[in-house]
């Protein structure tokens, strides 16, 4: 890391643009995009995340870079950071250990830094850190740490905790209207929660659920996206909700690139499995397909509706024995599964089991009225039985 690198993070930063900072910098905006994916990868934290509006700094670029760019700017001052948690940065189990290892990476000498490791809140970093600072000697009650001083600090503190504690009341009041199915006046209320407290995941993730149940996806998938950013250490489940919108929108290769980084995060995720085989199968992968579906078995042979995607696939492959059995052991699961009957109507109609198949047709439209495939095949098959018996009784 260098003042070179700096000046590229400060330039994004300050424009909110690649292209524009890239502009400024004169150069190519891949070159400047490259350099910042280096820089993340190798302070283990990303540093911007992107929004509707163009790039934000994350809360680790803030805390982490800027205090870099400080401690360049005055080489003989001290560098205190304070944080017991691991908020910001995913690979320390330790936010200010965690910090140190990161800003010595930056050039700047262990010796310089202050830790302090226990702070669980904005409060415990106030009063924990002026300790440390006390012990280390570099500050102490008096001129500069006055009891006029301190009470400006902890009005700062108190109003930052106030604004939270309103912000967290809009993100309860978002999810009770979530949850009463008021989804316009949820997302309301969730960017009133944003824009009290600024980036947070419980508002963007009730933002974009909020959004998706709304019939807007396409709105959601940026919340889905920074969520993934701000909280990578809880992003199980983020890649599968992506995967479900990108599949809707019949954008395959997206919705396989979700469900393979959800299976990273969980690989006994049965359901990313099956919907990982479907998906492939679209593709023309049935290879790949076909092991993901028996993978998805193994993980959890007792469900029906795996047994009845599994035998589906296999009829479209040609495998009519396979798919009677899967069909039939989705059926002992659960006897109500319209898949599954649809798939022993399908096979058994190419057998010539034209009764049996007439059976099961008829059963899947019990259970889905209208079903058009329940009804195609029950008006040809009735049909072909009514020649055959004609045709028997003809002199």
């Amino acid at each position: 890391m260098d003042i070179k690198q700096l000046n590229y993070f400060v330039h994004v930063a300050d424009l909110r643009s690649f292209s524009k900072a890239a502009a400024v910098l004169a150069m190519a905006q891949p070159a400047l995009s490259r350099m910042i994916r280096s820089l993340e990868t190798e302070l283990g934290a990303p540093l911007f995340y992107r929004n509707g509006r163009g790039v934000v700094v994350t809360e680790a670029g803030e805390r982490l870079l800027e205090g870099a760019i400080l401690a360049h700017r005055f080489p003989e001052a001290k560098i205190a950071f304070s944080g017991g948690d691991a908020g910001i940065l995913y690979k320390s189990d330790n936010e200010a250990e965690g910090a140190a290892a990161i800003l010595t990476k930056l050039g700047i000498a262990r010796d310089r830094l202050i830790l302090e490791t226990d702070a669980r809140d904005t409060y415990e970093n106030a009063a924990f850190l002026k300790k440390e600072l006390e012990r280390e000697g570099v500050a102490s009650p008096g001129a500069g740490w006055n009891a006029a001083h301190r009470a400006r600090v902890e009005q700062a503190v108190l109003a930052h905790i106030d604004r939270r504690r309103d912000g967290l009341s809009f993100v309860n009041l978002g999810k009770v209207l979530s949850w009463a199915g008021k989804y316009e006046e949820a997302c309301n209320a969730f960017q009133r929660a944003l824009d009290i407290m600024g980036p947070h995941p419980a508002a963007y993730n009730g933002m974009a659920s909020s959004l998706y149940a709304l019939g807007k996806p396409e709105a959601a998938i940026p919340y889905y996206k920074v969520l993934l950013v701000m909280d990578p250490a809880h992003r199980s489940g983020l890649h599968a909700r992506l995967a479900r919108i990108y599949a809707e929108q019949e954008d395959t290769e997206q919705a396989i690139g979700q469900c393979r980084a959800e299976l990273e995060v969980d690989p006994d995720n049965f359901h990313m499995h099956l919907a990982l085989a479907e998906l492939l199968e679209q593709q023309g992968d049935s290879a790949e397909a076909r092991e993901h579906y028996e993978t998805a078995l193994q993980i959890n042979s007792d469900n029906a509706a795996t047994h009845a995607s599994f035998a589906h696939y296999l009829l479209r492959q040609g495998h009519q024995d396979e798919a009677l059995a899967h069909g039939r052991l989705a059926l002992q699961l659960d006897p109500k599964n319209s898949r599954a009957h649809t798939v022993l109507g399908l096979v058994l109609r190419q057998q010539g089991k034209t009764e049996q198949a007439i059976a099961h047709f008829s059963e899947v439209l019990r259970l889905e009225p209208g079903n058009s495939i329940a009804v195609d095949n029950l008006r040809q098959l009735q049909a072909e039985r009514e020649k055959t018996d004609s045709g028997a009784t003809s002199p």
